[in-house]
Order: structure tokens, then C-alpha cells, then sequence
């Protein structure tokens, strides 16, 4: 078996930008769940980071080990076909979404943390920098590749979880709030942990 199928949990997704990492790992650790954030086995570790993906089946192995033993999970970040074997065990699918500007700045302000001066202008990480920048502020239109607005409305229309959509303008504070007040995670009671693997 698939390490995490015996266990249940929340799919926090969104935009590039729009605080699914941070919203997802705030409520892991409110609920005593696990985060796992899709990124970490979409991407094989490279240095350049984010410059070649893992495959499909790669992806689905390590997001079961990473899920392995959980008495529930947060999962943060864009599914994908390689990732469906968990849709029947989603609890609650929070959909974040926030303006394109905003989403960028916010991006800017991560790389800028993470990177430094590789960023900069006439730098080792420039152009990358720049050309995940343009990607993201396509999310709305639809890239040709990865997260767009098109691909995740897809993904929650053919998934039986409920949906509960979020503007990410505001706190994250507010954000978990309203994420533990939907039905689907208030009707768990105190006992969150033995219920998510009911």
C-alpha cells in the first residue's frame, strides 16, 4: 500500500504567490498533522534548485513515504494526475487566490530571502528569477506549463472534496481560522487525530 492512504487530510492550493506553503504548514501544525509541501517531490534536488522535475512515478512514490505513518496531512501546492491516489482521502480542499500583483511581490520578497544577490542583474540566478516571475503572473491566463487558474478549477471539479475558496489578501491568522471552521475539519471535534484516519 501507499504510505498515507490509511490516514485523511486537507489540500491547501492556489496560485504561485498566494501563501499555500504557509497556510498549509500553519494548519498541519494546529491540527498535530503532517505538511508536506509538493514541491519537495515535484522538483529533483538540483543546484540550480527548480530545474528539472522529478517523473510521474517518482513523485507518487515519495509523496507515499512522505506520508507514511501520518495520523493525518496537509498537503500545500499544485496536484497533479501523479498525486491522485490521495483525492478519496481529502477531507477539505482550501483553494487560495489573491491578485496577480500582490502574488508577484509577495514572490519577489521569497526569491530575494532565499537567493540573495544570485538574483540580481548580470547574475548566477537572474534570468531564472525572471522567468519564474513571468510564469507566475500567467497563472490566471493559463501557462503552458504547471499551475494556472484553468488546471486547478479542473482539478476541484472532478475531486468529491469540498471546496472552500479563500482570498489570501488577508491574514494568514484569518485565513486558519476560516479553514478550521468549515465543517469538514469543526465536525473532526478534539479528537482530530484518531478521526482523520477514520
Amino acid at each position: 500500500m501507499i504510505g498515507g492512504l490509511d490516514s485523511r487530510g486537507v489540500l491547501v492550493l492556489g496560485a504561485a504567490g498566494s501563501g499555500t506553503s504557509t497556510l498549509g504548514s500553519r494548519l498541519a501544525l494546529r491540527l498535530g498533522w503532517r505538511h508536506v509541501d509538493l514541491d519537495t517531490v515535484l522538483w529533483a534536488p538540483t543546484n540550480p534548485p527548480f530545474t528539472a522535475m522529478n517523473p510521474p512515478a517518482t513523485r507518487t512514490r515519495l509523496l507515499g513515504l512522505s506520508l507514511e505513518g501520518a495520523i493525518g496531512w496537509v498537503l500545500s501546492g499544485s496536484p497533479g494526475a501523479w498525486s491522485d491516489f490521495l483525492v478519496q482521502r481529502l477531507l477539505l480542499s482550501v483553494f487560495l487566490q489573491a491578485p496577480t500583483a500582490l502574488r508577484v511581490a509577495r514572490l519577489k520578497e521569497r526569491e530575494a530571502r532565499r537567493h540573495g544577490i544570485a538574483i540580481d542583474v548580470g547574475n548566477a540566478l537572474h534570468v531564472q528569477h525572471e522567468a519564474f516571475l513571468a510564469w507566475a503572473a500567467l497563472y490566471d491566463e493559463g501557462p503552458p506549463e504547471g499551475r494556472s487558474l484553468r488546471r486547478h478549477e479542473a482539478w476541484l471539479a472532478s475531486s468529491r472534496a469540498p471546496v472552500l475558496r479563500l482570498s489570501s489578501t488577508h491574514s494568514v491568522d484569518h485565513l486558519l481560522n476560516a479553514a478550521l471552521a468549515h465543517p469538514a475539519l469543526a465536525s473532526l471535534g478534539p479528537d482530530l487525530g484518531r478521526r482523520a484516519q477514520s
